[in-house]
């Protein structure tokens, strides 16, 4: 969105159209980037207008990860503000009235609304895609705070519209109520300054879980044949290998004067019966350890809701 401007690594503001945007824009630029604050006061300004911070301030395209500064204005004292300046804007020619400005926003798409007039809830919306963190304020009262949010070094002092604003009949008045509903309740909902929207989680798909436990058995299998210690000797464990084990075990169990040359990963060694047996008792408890965890990772992992609770679900070797 091009309305997302960049104010530090970590934090951005979302320009809201007739929200104090430009006074807000231009005073981040006087503090983060002077020399691009200095491009805008002196740009070309038609009919006496000051120059458009938003024109030269740094957009992001990304915002994944960023805590957005977000201010929403009372939604019919926004609307009066944007028919003032309506001569500016794209998609009107400057001369319709009150009704016909209604009207124009009543036929159309929420979405494709010129953004002076667009709902602030379809900006919130399409911020709720990419940002993680959202902090809403209301404009202008809480200014302040959200200077203080954007770690500026002073309370910038909003535009003022110099076109008269129109006072609306009662008609009118019902109208824009009803077309901007769901920002007077948003708007309504701000209680604090600063009132957080978080990023809700992502429930976990079967398919999700699914990936997981392939994920978690493979781990398993990769364990479970990668080799253990015993006594300082590296004994392997692969499946031929814990079959050969199987049978020596037996063997041993049977005569106890049993001797074997074994071939480990430390080198040959000569077992005895017991020691045969010891090693067959340490790698049925291996076997079985790493099973264990497997299935105490799939328990939590069928219990999983979201999957950002399935990407905290990881194969840990040093629990074997």
């Amino acid at each position: 969105m091009k309305n997302v401007f960049k104010v530090t690594p970590s934090v951005a503001f979302f320009a809201t159209p007739r929200s104090g945007s430009t006074a807000l824009v231009g005073a981040i630029l006087e503090k983060y980037n002077p020399t691009l604050k200095a491009m805008a006061d002196n740009a070309h300004a038609p009919e006496g207008r000051r120059g458009m911070p938003h024109s030269v301030a740094p957009v992001l395209q990304e915002y994944s990860g960023q805590t957005i500064v977000l201010p929403v204005r009372d939604p019919v004292e926004r609307f009066r503000s944007a028919f003032a300046i309506k001569q500016w804007l794209r998609d009107y020619t400057g001369d319709e009235t009150v009704d016909e400005v209604i009207t124009i926003i009543e036929a159309q798409d929420r979405k494709e609304v010129n953004p002076h007039f667009r709902l602030q809830t379809v900006f919130l919306e399409r911020l709720k895609t990419e940002a993680d963190e959202i902090q809403i304020f209301q404009f202008p009262r809480d200014l302040s705070a959200m200077s203080t949010a954007l770690m500026l070094d002073a309370v910038p002092e909003p535009d003022h519209v110099s076109k008269t604003k129109p006072d609306l009949t009662p008609e009118q008045l019902s109208r824009v109520q009803a077309i901007y509903a769901d920002d007077i309740a948003l708007y309504d909902s701000i209680i604090e300054a600063g009132q957080v929207w978080m990023k809700p989680p992502t429930p976990a798909t079967k398919e999700d879980k699914a990936a997981k436990l392939q994920e978690l058995a493979s781990a398993r299998y990769d364990a479970e044949v990668g080799g253990m210690d015993f006594n300082g000797v590296q004994i392997q464990t692969d499946r031929f290998t814990q079959s050969k084990i199987s049978s020596a075990y037996a063997k041993a169990k049977e005569d106890n004067t049993l001797t074997l040359n074994w071939k480990t990963g430390s080198g040959w060694v000569t077992l005895d019966a017991a020691a045969i047996i010891d090693i067959a008792d340490a790698l049925f408890a291996f076997i079985q350890s790493v099973y264990s965890q497997e299935k105490s990772l799939s328990e939590q992992v069928e219990a999983a809701a979201f999957v950002e609770e399935l990407q905290s679900i990881a194969w840990t070797p040093e629990e074997i």
